[in-house]
């Protein structure tokens, strides 16, 4: 459900930090590079550049958007509801990891990156729902919970 940017009161895309875009990259040309050598630099050129897209597809898919609106909050294909939305917190880099470890309730909602250290914790309020909470890794957590504290208080 994508709302007018116009609507759009927080806004992040999670991508892959540049290492490992450069790290993702060296593996297509050192297959390449292997193929070409046994099979000829045809052969080479072409799983370079099969690999390389394949690549540049996987890093997109995995990198997440963030999205809050007046109407809820999407973080990649999930979405929440505002009046659902209760408390938030933004977690540090240890709190991420306990909460992500033996602190992670299994009924959680996780939208974890690897490459992102904070996260916001945020509460589900809503009875029908199992999930417990939402663990959204963020690059921005103090200002996601204030996005998502000003769109409460705009609910009532």
């Amino acid at each position: 459900m994508s709302q007018p940017t116009d609507a759009t009161t927080y806004s992040e895309r999670l991508w892959a930090p540049p290492w490992l875009w450069l790290v993702a990259a060296l593996w297509p040309v050192m297959l390449g590079i292997a193929y070409g050598y046994a099979l000829g630099p045809g052969v080479g050129i072409a799983v370079t550049l099969l690999l390389t897209v394949l690549v540049i597809a996987g890093l997109v898919k995995v990198s997440a958007h963030i999205e809050l609106t007046p109407v809820g909050l999407s973080v990649g294909r999930a979405f929440l509801e505002t009046e659902y939305l209760g408390s938030i917190a933004p977690l540090d880099i240890e709190q991420t990891r306990h909460t992500m470890g033996p602190g992670a309730d299994a009924r959680a909602f996780a939208a974890v990156r690897g490459w992102i250290g904070e996260s916001v914790q945020l509460t589900v309020n809503d009875s029908r729902d199992p999930t417990p909470y939402w663990l959204v890794s963020t690059r921005r957590p103090h200002q996601l919970a204030a996005a998502v504290n000003a769109a409460r208080a705009a609910r009532g």
